[in-house]
């Protein structure tokens, strides 16, 4: 997954972008919390943040500063705007359960308001800022797809050849190719809902899970259906669409990511974060034992477990 820093990408990167069939973040869960020592309404992003922002924004596309934000004010917003904005931001967090959230925006004056509700961590009970960065989950999916096409430009990868060409230790998907890998066409099932991997999650929550553990759930399982003759989301095809990038290029998908993607775009603190490691900036994830059951297909006597 990738954390990523700029409000006008919210949140892009630590896990591989999502990415949709053909034809057709932010904030955790939990209660209000009354911590007394959230952000307060007058807090705003600075002035000269929106200024940095947009010349970072000009320079990545190659433009100049005035052709991305031609709007002259570059203030806050009325205060009383951006009071009712973090009280109907309190309210989003007290509904909806969520830990934490928050939001930025521009006028079309050009002005500036970005605000946060909530903790950031419930466990250090820590108060979410208009600067906290977020995992972004599958919105890093893009980001391989991407770069699986550079690969492809530079003669690297063949879409079309089966992926066995580059990842023969999985002979039983030889029918399946990086194209259809990509646009979720592949048919194969997604480690996600297979119980056996909650199992081990439960039993063993702090052990990392390599690539070719996550593709051993469902090695042994049929495709639902023919490849090419369907189409249904599937994560295992972007941990395979991975591998293929680390295969052909001999690197870490992270560096790839961040040689051929991140760092030409300048998105200095958008990252792979495949270490494990403990990043005190990102927000906290939460999971709703309500959405693993609905999503996941997690049994309540899976979820009866779960700790409070």
């Amino acid at each position: 997954m990738l954390p990523l820093s700029r409000p006008l990408f919210l949140g892009l990167l630590l896990t591989l972008p999502l990415a949709g069939c053909p034809q057709s973040g932010r904030g955790g869960g939990g209660g209000d919390s009354g911590n007394g020592d959230l952000p307060s309404v007058e807090e705003v992003l600075p002035v000269d943040a929106k200024a940095d922002l947009e010349s970072e924004l000009a320079a990545d596309l190659g433009l100049d500063a005035a052709e991305v934000a031609p709007e002259v004010a570059v203030e806050p917003v009325d205060p009383t705007l951006g009071a009712a904005l973090q009280v109907l931001l309190d309210e989003y967090r007290a509904f909806s359960g969520q830990v934490g959230t928050t939001l930025a925006l521009e006028t079309g004056d050009g002005r500036w308001w970005a605000g946060a509700t909530g903790l950031r961590s419930l466990q250090d009970v820590t108060p979410m800022e208009p600067d906290t960065r977020f995992r972004v989950g599958s919105g890093t999916k893009p980001y391989v797809a991407a770069l699986l096409l550079l690969l492809a430009e530079e003669g690297l990868v063949d879409l079309d050849a089966p992926i066995t060409d580059y990842l023969p230790q999985y002979p039983q998907w030889s029918k399946v190719n990086t194209r259809q890998l990509l646009g979720m066409e592949a048919g194969l099932p997604d480690y996600l809902v297979v119980m056996d991997l909650w199992i081990e999650a439960l039993a063993k929550p702090g052990q990392p899970v390599t690539p070719e553990k996550l593709l051993s759930y469902v090695a042994d399982e049929p495709l639902e259906y023919e490849p090419g003759q369907g189409c249904a989301y599937s994560n295992t095809n972007y941990v395979l669409a991975g591998l293929i990038a680390q295969a052909v290029t001999g690197n870490p998908v992270e560096q790839e990511l961040k040689t051929r993607i991140l760092d030409p775009l300048q998105l200095d603190s958008t990252f792979l974060d495949s270490s494990g490691d403990e990043w005190p900036f990102l927000s906290h994830g939460y999971l709703d034992p309500e959405v693993m059951s609905f999503t996941f297909g997690v049994s309540p006597a899976m979820i009866a477990l779960l700790p409070e």
